[in-house]
């Protein structure tokens, strides 16, 4: 615009020098002929008589000289160029200021736009201000849209908003109003703009859909709006179904020019996808905090929120001076279900378990998943009687519900423990100990069984708490040392070698047999740890033994039944007898016959890889397996210790003397050593080597010692 006004000026500025110029040149021929004629006429009043001057004036303008004539003719050209250039420049000059006006005009006309885009932009800056602000507080839709609309409609005023949504099966609109109108303004409104919102969202007019009116503002409005422009923005189809959002709706109370409703579209569809946004987020602030206190595979509370509404109950117990219960439910062999069917089946009969829960129980009972085929239940304010049919009718539904997997049915059962406030526990902890000990002793006593928790039952387990503690304690300060107790030949007394037996050296220095604490250490899954210990400190004893000149003799090391896992005992065992330059026939591990026939495969190939070592084995407390001949028939054991009760009796029972002699003859043709434990006395001694018993091992016999120190009482009382 400012190059087209300087290309103006400069051609009129043009113009005008040219006009100029044509004007002095002829003022100059004016003069000079004006000149001429004064001294014309003055030559020619001095030459002639007066009486003649006016014939010879007259004479005189007849007969003009020639340079006065060109003088005029050139004059009168001058004026007629003059007079063409003036209109030429004229026109020019009129042309020029026209197109100047117009351009001035254009301008003026730009300028005002510019000065309305620049308003409505700071006006649609305010408004996405105000979107991104409510945006980032992370809110529900409906608080989204209160905040939200509350500056939009101070930037563009509405009469009413619309929100279309599909809630289930029917179509949902909010109406958001700027103030309150009457009731039959807003019927109006309804009637009228929603019909126009379906129709071009091309939703049915037809019910169902839901109205709920919302008002940005209580107070009343002192204006009543006329709708004079609808302008509506859908939501694309995929973000519909994820959202429920489907469209937008702005009802004006004006007219808006085409750049405004062009903002305001624009507006919509931020709004919309800010909106869409915020249902995500609010849906997904919703499932975290589901899921904070729900498990994901059966909806039921998770053990984070039980043991929260525990200590709860337990405060509300303690204030209003009432009991109340919990129950622990664990399903019984539902690890054969997962290895049989798949986890896929395993998981839709938790889901099973956890409908038959809530079918089971009242309203106020809160029922939990609390580990992997675990489930927890409390019944507030319920008394032993009320609590023992409730786990009762549990047992019974779990049990009748039916399954199917593969074509094939099934069912499970449950062991259910109780406890109840406050008789077997006061505290969180204490309550969740006792059921759970109820929970064991109900699957110790044959599983599909409710059983209440007795409080000898309570000391018990802290006794087995209080051991727990004291062996890791005892294993993480190195206090754990090998004894050994001899073994020897019943008929000699000559010594075969020693058993190693774990004793806990205590704070105080006093020693405890291991086998004080053996079922603390075998539930809390301490027994390989304490394995490796003996292992080494046992064949590093020997080794010392023999390096002071000592006999070499054989160990017998006790294994958990936890080794049949795996090869890395016998692995560890093998580079300490090489360290120690011990043969590998000197070391016999010993496995009790309970853990052996568990899983015969396991068995076998343990037996495998161990005589592949040089290795040897010993089956202890042989003939207590109800199985014990079946198993002798496919496995090859170099020794079997014949169990002990059966020992100790030989003398007293004769079905344990015939049972102890049944056992030594059969050792005897399948060339496996045979070795009598619990030798007490004389009279033992002498009726196992009677029966062909091998060998013998007792307090008779000799005691557990540090150390390698047997001497043979045996020989010396045969002597």
């Amino acid at each position: 615009m400012d190059t087209e006004l300087d290309y103006l000026r400069t051609h009129v500025i043009a113009e005008h020098a040219e006009i100029l110029e044509a004007v002095v040149r002829l003022r100059d021929h004016a003069a000079h002929a004006h000149r001429m004629l004064k001294e014309t006429a003055l030559a020619m009043k001095t030459q002639e008589s007066p009486n003649n001057a006016k014939d010879d004036i007259d004479s005189g303008r007849r007969a003009v000289p020639d340079d006065i004539a060109q003088h005029f003719l050139r004059t009168s050209i001058g004026y007629e160029h003059l007079w063409k250039v003036r209109d030429r420049c004229a026109k020019k000059m009129i042309a020029a200021m026209r197109n100047s006006m117009i351009a001035h005009n254009n301008l003026v006309s730009d300028y005002k736009t510019a000065v309305t885009a620049n308003d409505l932009l700071e006006r649609q800056r305010r408004v996405l201000e105000s979107i991104i602000l409510a945006q980032d507080r992370n809110i529900s839709c409906r608080e989204f849209f209160f905040s939200v609309l509350g500056s939009f409609s101070k930037e563009f005023d509405f009469a009413c908003f619309f929100v279309a949504m599909m809630d289930s099966d029917n179509i949902g609109v909010e109406l958001y109003y700027p103030k309150r109108y009457p009731d039959s303004v807003t019927s109006e409104l309804r009637r009228n703009c929603v019909a126009e919102l379906l129709a071009t969202l091309k939703l049915p007019r037809i019910p169902p859909y839901v109205i709920n009116d919302f008002f940005l503002d209580s107070s009343q409005a002192s204006v009543i709006p006329l709708p004079k422009q609808i302008v509506t923005v859908a939501v694309p189809a995929k973000t519909q179904e994820e959202t429920g959002i489907l469209g937008l709706s702005y009802v004006a109370c004006q007219e808006h020019s085409y750049h405004e409703t062009r903002v305001i579209e624009s507006l919509l569809s931020v709004l919309s996808m800010a909106a869409v946004y915020c249902h995500r987020i609010t849906n997904k602030i919703d499932e975290l905090q589901f899921y904070a206190i729900h498990d994901p595979l059966t909806q039921l509370y998770n053990r984070r929120h039980f043991n929260e509404i525990l200590s709860y109950e337990i405060g509300r117990a303690e204030r209003h001076q009432h009991t109340f219960a919990v129950l622990i439910i664990d399903l019984d062999n539902f690890k054969d279900i997962n290895d049989s069917f798949g986890h896929q089946t395993g998981d839709s009969a938790l889901i099973g378990i956890a409908e038959t829960l809530r079918a089971s129980l009242r309203n106020g009972d809160l029922a939990a998943r609390i580990g992997g085929d675990e489930f927890a239940v409390i019944l507030p304010e319920t008394e032993n009687d009320g609590a023992e049919i409730v786990g009762e009718k549990i047992c019974a539904a779990i049990s009748r519900k039916k399954f199917t997997a593969c074509g094939k049915h099934f069912s499970i059962t449950a062991s259910i423990g109780l406890a109840a406030f406050p008789n077997n526990g006061n505290t969180s902890e204490s309550l969740l100990a006792s059921a759970d000990i109820a929970m064991y002793k109900a699957k110790s006593s044959g599983k599909n069984a409710l059983y209440q928790v007795k409080q000898n039952e309570i000391q018990d387990r802290h006794i087995l708490l209080n051991n727990l503690e004291e062996i890791k304690l005892a294993l993480d300060q190195d206090r754990i040392v090998p004894f050994f107790q001899p073994i020897v030949a019943s008929s000699t007394g000559d010594i075969l070698g020693y058993e190693t037996l774990a004793r806990i050296i205590e704070q105080d220095g006093a020693i405890k047999p291991a086998a004080c604490f053996i079922d603390t250490i075998e539930r809390y899954g301490l027994a390989r740890r304490l394995d490796y210990i003996i292992v080494r400190k046992s064949i590093e004893a020997l080794g010392q033994h023999v390096a002071n000149g000592g006999r070499l003799v054989k160990l017998f090391i006790n294994l958990s039944a936890q080794e049949l896992q795996g090869r890395s005992v016998i692995s560890y065992a093998d580079h300490l007898c090489q360290d120690f330059n011990i043969p590998r026939d000197c070391i016999v591990f010993e496995i009790t016959e309970r853990a052996a026939i568990q899983d015969i495969g396991r068995m076998r190939q343990f037996l495998s890889r161990l005589r592949n070592k040089g290795f040897s084995f010993a089956l202890d407390d042989f003939g207590c397996g109800y199985n014990s001949f079946h198993y002798l028939r496919d496995l090859h054991f170099e020794y079997v210790k014949i169990d002990g009760e059966f020992v100790k009796n030989i003398r007293r029972t004769t079905i344990d003397h015939a049972l102890v002699e049944c056992l030594s003859n059969l050792c005897a043709k399948i060339g496996t050593k045979t070795i009598g434990e619990y030798i007490e006395n004389a009279d033992i001694l002498q009726e196992i080597n009677l029966l062909n018993v091998d060998f013998a091992q007792g307090f008779y016999v000799g005691l557990p010692e540090n150390g390698f120190l047997y001497k043979n009482v045996i020989g010396a009382i045969a002597a």
